[in-house]
């Protein structure tokens, strides 16, 4: 497909598709460069979709958008800057926030969405929205287990937050310098699986600690890292979410198959799940902070 050949021409989208516009977002299997999706090119599945596809009926009212994955957040950014500018119309670009917040690269734009979190799934995976998941799966009837999974929720969660939380910082530090901690292909190695004991997952904390050991011969031929006193680092927020989803998917599995016979899901089936159960029962008492940053977000297009 090629029925737009310059920039300008992407207003048109939307056009073709008989909608009110065109969110861009991140995922899929190929990565879309811009000059790519100038001519018309794009993907068709991402776990992305599902996300966004949620936050958009939950938000936008009844502005309809069809949502195509390109890949890669470098062509987001270039897509994003020309919204910003007005350069295109009728185009949206949704995407992760990554650390963008403290390296200064979030553009802020009505048309250019981000998560709150460091992505997607930091979003999704709450405490509540991993329970209501679990007893969603789950046979048992859910008074006799929801008092119950709550509560391993919030301790594991806990103590995953607070072991996990030093070093998302040094993650944070090292992404300002262009750098990273944690690993982007082999983060699954951080989390240890629950064991034949029954004992949840848990951070390999000193596997963390070699790496970081690893790095400080860089790290000191470098200025001080400091981030500002004010800056706010949250574990849930901005830890790596493919970490952090790894970690909360494993907890799933776990209080699954220790309280209720219930087969193995796939993460993708699973993540799905979460951002139903996310979208849907996100309110201002709930999800405070949350709700604000969508809402915001979403405040130009019922002016």
């Amino acid at each position: 497909m090629s029925f737009t050949r310059t920039p300008a021409g992407l207003s048109n989208q939307h056009r073709f598709h008989r909608v009110d516009a065109v969110v861009f977002v991140e995922g899929g299997d190929i990565s879309y460069s811009f000059n790519d999706v100038v001519n018309g090119y794009s993907g068709t599945a991402s776990p992305d979709i599902a996300f966004w596809r949620k936050i958009f009926d939950r938000f936008a009212g009844n502005l309809r958008v069809v949502i195509k994955p390109v890949g890669s957040k470098s062509t987001l950014r270039q897509l994003a800057a020309q919204v910003a500018t007005k350069e295109i119309n009728h185009i949206f670009v949704a995407m992760d926030q990554d650390e963008d917040r403290f390296t200064g690269q979030l553009v802020n734009a009505n048309g250019v969405f981000y998560t709150w979190g460091y992505s997607w799934e930091n979003d999704v995976l709450q405490k509540d929205v991993i329970v209501e998941v679990i007893l969603t799966l789950t046979p048992v009837d859910r008074m006799e287990l929801e008092q119950r999974v709550q509560e391993v929720c919030a301790r594991e969660l806990a103590a995953f937050q607070k072991e996990v939380a030093p070093f998302t910082r040094v993650d944070i530090l090292f992404k300002i310098r262009h750098g990273a901690l944690f690993p982007s292909n082999e983060y699954k190695s951080l989390i240890k699986s629950a064991n034949q004991h029954n004992r949840p997952p848990q951070l390999n904390v000193s596997k963390l600690k070699r790496m970081l050991h690893q790095k400080k011969p860089w790290s000191r031929r470098q200025r001080p890292f400091r981030l500002p006193p004010s800056t706010s680092v949250r574990a849930d927020r901005d830890t790596f979410g493919h970490l952090y989803c790894t970690y909360c998917y494993r907890l799933l599995l776990h209080i699954c198959s220790t309280y209720a016979a219930v087969p193995v899901m796939a993460l993708v089936n699973a993540a799905a799940l979460a951002a139903r159960v996310f979208a849907d029962s996100m309110s201002v008492t709930t999800m405070g902070e949350l709700h604000t940053h969508y809402v915001r977000q979403f405040a130009f297009i019922h002016e």
